[in-house]
C-alpha cells in the first residue's frame, strides 16, 4: 500500500460505499472501520514514512468525522507532517518523507 492509497481511502472511502451514510450512527462505524485497516496495514508494510503519513492523515479524518467536523485533506495532511517530525525529529531528512509529502500537497493543491 502506498501512501496515497491511504490517502484516498480517507478522502473518498465513505462516499463510494454503496449505502447511505449521512447518518452519523453509519458514519462513525466506517471511519473506525477504514482507521482499523490504515492501522493494520501500516504495521503489515512496516510504517514507511509514505504509509505514516496515510495512516496518520486517515487518523487525523476520522477524528473529524467523530467530531462532527468537515474533511479538509491540506489541514490533516500538515498535522500528520507535525506529527511525525514531532515523533522523530530526523523524519524530515528522509527523502521518501519529502517526497511523498511534495507528491501528496501537490496532488491536493
Amino acid at each position: 500500500m502506498s501512501g496515497r492509497h491511504g490517502e484516498r481511502r480517507k478522502r473518498f472511502g465513505p462516499e463510494f460505499l454503496p449505502l447511505n451514510i449521512s447518518a452519523p450512527f453509519i458514519r462513525r462505524p466506517v471511519a473506525t472501520t477504514l482507521l482499523t485497516l490504515a492501522v493494520l496495514l501500516a504495521g503489515i508494510t512496516g510504517c514507511t514514512p509514505s504509509v505514516l503519513r496515510a495512516a496518520a492523515a486517515v487518523l487525523i479524518g476520522t477524528a473529524g468525522v467523530w467530531l462532527h467536523a468537515p474533511a479538509d485533506p491540506l489541514t490533516s495532511l500538515a498535522w500528520a507532517g507535525l506529527g511525525m517530525s514531532a515523533l522523530n525529529s530526523y523524519a524530515v531528512c528522509d527523502l521518501g518523507f519529502q517526497l511523498s509529502y511534495a507528491a501528496v500537497a501537490g496532488t491536493l493543491a
